[in-house]
């Protein structure tokens, strides 16, 4: 968070606990794909609180980003040519920032990164494994209205989703025995006269 708004840093300093919330606004926010390109538009309001204070409370109005997305011999490739985040709204904070300072280091910020990702995408990049699983000759294509996404699957693939299945089955069952002993911890504390 220290990234987006320095000025929490500076306020609060590191390693506090940060909560974020977001909520839509106006009309319902509205993405649209097609194959000639993908775009979603919005308005929303964001709350972000510092320690249990409300540090920063801003909305952004038509909020918008359009680009193509697309994947060829197992790399994803594209750009961004449109990421902007609308126009502020209602503006609250409590670190010294005015409405348009905000929006100013904000979209800056948006366009640097943005920038980086347009970079990535223009060279291709390969998917990662995801939980251990390696995802081979990804396919991804944007049609009206949906996204069509296809992939190689190997042994190995199915032997990741096995060792996840079991991991998640021994959290379960930990967590379940976790239950069964709080319960009896209950039971013999406040149900025994």
């Amino acid at each position: 968070m220290g990234k987006v708004v320095p000025q929490i840093l500076t306020k609060y300093g590191a390693n506090k606990t940060v909560g974020i919330s977001v909520k839509l606004v106006k009309a319902p926010a509205v993405t649209k794909m097609s194959a000639t390109g993908q775009t979603i538009d919005g308005s929303a309001l964001v709350t972000i609180t510092v320690a249990g204070e409300t540090a920063l409370e801003v909305e952004f109005d038509n909020v918008n980003a359009a680009g193509k997305i697309f994947s060829k011999d197992g790399k994803v490739f594209g750009s961004f040519p449109t990421t902007k985040i609308g126009t502020i709204g209602t503006f609250n904070s409590t670190l010294g920032l005015t409405a348009a300072a905000f929006a100013t280091q904000l979209q800056a910020l948006v366009d640097k990164e943005i920038a980086i990702v347009n970079t990535d995408l223009t060279t291709g990049i390969v998917i990662p494994s995801i939980v251990g699983i390696q995802v081979t000759n990804a396919e991804l294509n944007f049609f009206d209205g949906y996204l069509a996404l296809g992939l190689d699957v190997t042994q190995s693939t199915f032997f990741g989703l096995r060792s996840l299945m079991n991991a998640w089955a021994d959290d379960i069952e930990t967590f379940r025995a976790a239950s069964k002993e709080a319960e009896q911890v209950y039971q013999q504390l406040f149900l025994q006269n």
